[in-house]
């Protein structure tokens, strides 16, 4: 009996994509609507003529400026990666992902610098709304880095631990979105919280 060839595999869906964009669309419309509750009531306690930052508090503008740079630039690092990975070249995505993952941990260590430097606390003595909303804003973006960062460390063991298939392309490319997405956040909060003030 004549047998015929096997059917070609059928086209897998990139719901590994679909989920990370939908993570990363709910991502950006928290942040927004944090950053749209933090003008409000900017613009309810004392407008935008005037600083908004408790007495005695100044803001170190240099580690945010270093944190956002440093952000942008392991946004480049984690689309280089994910070229790689596409290619099959594994030195050079593995290479990209430990330096995006190097550069996260140096964005969550800036902002760890700023609080210290700070020294507010978390709830105003006198009732002003902006110690809170500062550190809730700020704090968000914190984990969505630490949440990136860890994606990208789980890819590195993936390009690394098995041969660099269409699968792990995938992944690091659905590293690199939501890798994006924070960036864009981070920018957005980093110009709401320390350059409007």
């Amino acid at each position: 009996m004549l047998a015929l060839p096997p059917a070609p595999a059928p086209s897998r869906p990139r719901l590994l994509m679909l989920g990370t964009a939908l993570a990363s669309g709910a991502v950006v419309m928290l942040v927004a609507g944090m950053i749209g509750v933090y003008l409000y009531w900017r613009g309810q306690d004392g407008g935008f003529t005037t600083s908004w930052l408790p007495a005695k508090v100044e803001m170190p503008e240099v580690p945010a400026n270093t944190m956002m740079a440093t952000m942008i630039g392991a946004s480049v690092l984690v689309q280089w990666a994910a070229y790689a990975a596409v290619r099959g070249d594994r030195r050079n995505a593995a290479l990209a992902l430990v330096l995006t993952a190097i550069f996260g941990i140096a964005v969550v260590n800036a902002q760890a610098y700023i609080y210290r430097r700070l020294e507010m606390p978390l709830v105003s003595p006198d009732g002003r709304r902006y110690n809170t909303l500062f550190f809730t804003l700020s704090g968000t973006i914190m984990v969505l880095v630490a949440f990136a960062t860890l994606a990208a460390v789980i890819g590195l063991f993936r390009v690394i631990g098995g041969r660099l298939g269409p699968r792990d392309g995938e992944f690091v490319n659905a590293v690199a979105l939501f890798w994006h997405a924070s960036a864009a956040c981070l920018v957005t909060v980093w110009y709401v919280l320390y350059i409007l003030k």
